[in-house]
């Protein structure tokens, strides 16, 4: 994937960052990025565990979910918002990584944040997708979010 970095856009079908993986997926064969391993995206939710805090993204709305920190200006509809679990002082961007439902798994990108993302200790590169695992713990900066298979 070619990407601008001047301006933080893909050339990529001529999408910004944010809708990378938001309609984009379908470069990816389902049989080469089948996992089955795969948290299963069976329901429109998962849950998560922020710290002690118990939480469900909702993808009812839409199939792809940004994570980051909203401010007074924001414009994303589609943003969960983790300035509640102390997102600014653990080094999240405001727009840090999306999560993608497609074929019953769910994926992640980071956007290009700035403290990076890791998945299961693996610092992703960015705006390429990753298949979230069961039990799969996501670092945002030093903000850890633990996937919970059902």
């Amino acid at each position: 994937m070619l990407l601008n970095n001047s301006n933080h856009t893909s050339i990529f079908n001529g999408h910004k960052k944010t809708d990378i993986l938001a309609d984009n997926l379908d470069y990816l064969r389902p049989e080469r990025s089948y996992n089955a391993d795969a948290l299963p995206m069976m329901k429109p939710c998962v849950q998560i565990l922020i710290g002690s805090a118990l939480t469900t993204i909702d993808f009812s709305a839409s199939n792809h979910m940004t994570l980051g920190r909203r401010d007074a200006f924001q414009t994303n509809l589609h943003l969960f918002d983790l300035e509640p679990y102390d997102a600014l002082q653990l080094g999240v961007s405001r727009e840090h990584c999306q999560l993608t439902t497609k074929w019953g798994q769910l994926f992640v990108v980071d956007i290009g944040s700035t403290n990076g993302t890791m998945l299961n200790d693996r610092l992703l590169k960015p705006y390429q997708p990753y298949v979230i695992t069961r039990n799969a713990t996501l670092r945002l900066g030093r903000l850890s979010i633990n996937f919970l298979s059902e």
